[in-house]
């Protein structure tokens, strides 16, 4: 693997997504999306309090995804929001989560987002959890109620929820497939198997709940990303691995690494972001 580009940045990292040619990073109340070709950030937005209107109260960015041109942003409950933007920073649409509380409404955090083929998915929490797919134009597929906090989520033709105590895998009229028992770090969705990481161990498991095979590994299982291959971030280092389970490289980083996804591997140098192609 040879290093593609790296920039400065300014701000800090707290989760980041990694698009066709862009990456997507929440910080603080800030989206920062940078482009690839440019290495330079291309748009920031300030997410604004919209529930709550104390002035020294401030917006959480607590999930982003990207895939395609299409980019997810979710807030916690200072705003309790999910945004769909064009890869451009263009606002398709927002959505609040908000729960009926003892004082009146609340809104809800976002715990976890993914954006699908053609929709997203929404994890929530706050006196439950649940679980959300909207169609690109905001139309409401899917809301169901699951256990335990989302810490991943993965929507195509079936809905893979990752909680901090289960795999949940639903079809996208809401109907549970099946659930296995596991604390899920992260989940993928590709050509019709759930991708999970649990711990150290990365698990391939089938539609209907089979699973084909699982590997385990020294370091705990960071990330995960599918496309024909399994890519994870494992300890400070990428392992790639087929579709059938073997190994087919393992790279040991000079730096960490804080993101995987379709442009590469994004990694943190103090105050420089590096990237690594797939």
């Amino acid at each position: 693997m040879k290093e593609a580009w790296s920039c400065r940045i300014d701000f800090e990292v707290e989760n980041a997504a990694i698009g066709e040619d862009y990456i997507v990073i929440g910080s603080g109340s800030y989206v920062y999306c940078i482009d690839v070709n440019t290495k330079n950030v291309a748009w920031k937005r300030k997410m604004i309090v919209t529930f709550y209107r104390d002035p020294f109260s401030d917006v959480a960015v607590t999930a982003v995804d990207a895939r395609g041109s299409m980019i997810a942003v979710g807030t916690n409950f200072m705003d309790g929001k999910v945004y769909l933007f064009t890869k451009t920073g263009k606002l398709l649409w927002e959505h609040q989560f908000a729960t009926i509380a003892s004082l009146g409404w609340r809104p809800e955090d976002v715990t976890a987002v993914s954006v699908g083929n053609n929709c997203i998915a929404v994890g929530t929490e706050f006196t439950c959890e649940f679980v959300y797919v909207y169609s690109f134009e905001r139309k409401r597929i899917l809301q169901k109620r699951v256990k335990g906090t989302v810490k991943a989520i993965a929507v195509d033709d079936i809905l893979a929820v990752g909680t901090d105590n289960a795999l949940q895998v639903f079809d996208l009229r809401g109907k549970e497939k099946f659930s296995i028992p596991v604390k899920v770090t992260d989940v993928e969705v590709a050509d019709g198997k759930i991708v999970v990481s649990s711990k150290n161990e990365i698990i391939v498991i089938a539609g209907d709940g089979k699973e084909f095979w699982r590997e385990s590994f020294d370091r705990e299982v960071r990330q995960i990303f599918c496309n024909d291959y399994v890519y994870a971030i494992v300890g400070d280092g990428v392992v790639v691995m087929s579709m059938n389970g073997s190994v087919v490289e393992e790279v040991e980083l000079e730096h960490e690494p804080i993101g995987i996804g379709e442009a590469g591997i994004l990694m943190r140098d103090g105050d420089t972001l590096k990237m690594l192609p797939l």
